[in-house]
């Protein structure tokens, strides 16, 4: 899946290379983490930045948040996460469902 998303820098809109770690997870807060992380190296213009995410067969029907940290590339700092969660919506589970109809 391609996750589109912005990221600001002070209030303003970034620009440059940055650390992401994806993970996801079954709750908006605390929860179970499905799957591995995914860490990715993303240029960020103007704040805007797409990272393509596949977490492998982890989507079962069930809600799932997608949890983003980043950290500037090659800071070799602690990532920071970024607050709240991200609810994921149907096309994740629209991807289940097809693969669920074609095993049938």
């Amino acid at each position: 899946m391609a996750y589109q998303g912005t990221l600001k820098n002070g209030g303003a809109p970034a620009n440059g290379v940055y650390d992401f770690q994806f993970a996801l997870f079954d709750s908006p807060v605390g929860g179970n983490e499905l799957g591995s992380p995914i860490n990715c190296v993303e240029v960020v213009t103007n704040g805007s930045f797409t990272a393509e995410l596949d977490f492998g067969p982890v989507f079962n029907g069930s809600p799932a948040w997608l949890q983003i940290s980043v950290e500037t590339n090659g800071l070799l700092g602690d990532y920071v996460v970024l607050t709240p969660r991200q609810a994921l919506q149907a096309v994740p589970y629209a991807a289940y469902a097809a693969d669920r109809k074609s095993t049938r």
